[in-house]
């Protein structure tokens, strides 16, 4: 007797199902796949380092509250002792600690000088022992974590593989996060078959740089769980404070206006000018010029 594949529409919405887990609010779930892109030196690992130890530690980041659960940072770059001293100064400037082993660590040093492949069957099953109890896994990036086999071995070949191995971890209930570079029109780099399998894709704008501080805008660009208002995109900064800690800060981001009065007035422009360079009133310019001004 062939054995029933699917269920019926009824079948469908009356079963009960376990609800869903937010672990960065709504923003990233469980059973979830996000990609987070940004172009080089905009602060993506800064970014995802501070994502994951809120996470490990059930403390907020920006706006969102983070649910404690254990997280797997797979770095395919950067060396241990490299690491060391960043993840240092990450715990040492948050709220809460990490403790035990909330949050792991994977580095080539810990796959004999050279990463995983997760282009490789064999290599994915290495990866899916290693990260076995994490609720939450997060590669950086994609590019050091997935390479040729062979020089005929082109990114869609290797996507092909890649994705039914995310979609097998995702139906297992982690959320797993690529972070990944964004490519010279700013648009995520390679094909763009990877966006149409995740649940999420968020990017990271730069804004700015200064000798302290680093600004980007957060964007929205495909969420599973935000609608209306909350896929408004917000502004972040990374300082870095006098005493060696670093420290984020965000703001609603209601239009790139905001970043355009931020500017004039740093350029001491007055508030006439400011209406008329962005072809608004002096009423609205001033109703601007108050939301710059109260920033971060």
């Amino acid at each position: 007797m062939n054995q029933r594949i699917g269920q019926s529409v009824t079948e469908l919405m009356t079963a009960e199902y376990a609800p869903i887990k937010e672990i960065w609010g709504k923003v990233i779930t469980d059973q979830s796949l996000t990609m987070i892109y940004a172009p080089p030196k905009a602060g993506k690992t800064f970014f995802a380092w501070k994502l994951a130890h809120s996470i490990a530690t059930g403390t907020k980041f920006l706006k969102w509250v983070c649910t404690q659960s254990k997280v797997a940072i797979i770095d395919g770059e950067m060396s241990a002792r490299d690491l060391a001293q960043r993840a240092i100064v990450l715990d040492e400037s948050a709220p809460s600690r990490i403790r035990g082993g909330q949050m792991l660590i994977i580095t080539p040093d810990d796959t004999g000088g050279s990463m995983w492949n997760m282009a490789n069957h064999h290599d994915q099953l290495k990866f899916d022992e290693a990260t076995r109890g994490y609720q939450v896994v997060i590669f950086d990036n994609y590019l050091n974590c997935s390479f040729p086999e062979n020089p005929r071995d082109d990114e869609i070949a290797r996507w092909a593989r890649i994705q039914p191995w995310l979609i097998r971890l995702r139906s297992a209930g982690k959320a797993v996060i690529l972070i990944h570079h964004a490519n010279k029109e700013g648009k995520a780099e390679g094909t763009q078959r990877k966006e149409n399998t995740m649940n999420n894709v968020i990017a990271i704008r730069p804004i700015g740089r200064s000798s302290d501080s680093t600004r980007m805008e957060l964007v929205f660009e495909r969420m599973r769980n935000l609608w209306g208002d909350d896929l408004s995109p917000i502004v972040i900064e990374l300082i870095n404070s006098s005493d060696g800690k670093m420290h984020w800060a965000w703001n609603e981001a209601e239009d790139d206006r905001i970043v355009k009065v931020r500017k004039m007035l740093a350029q001491r422009l007055p508030v006439a000018e400011i209406a008329k360079a962005l072809n608004i009133d002096v009423w609205d310019a001033i109703e601007l010029v108050d939301k710059a001004k109260g920033g971060m």
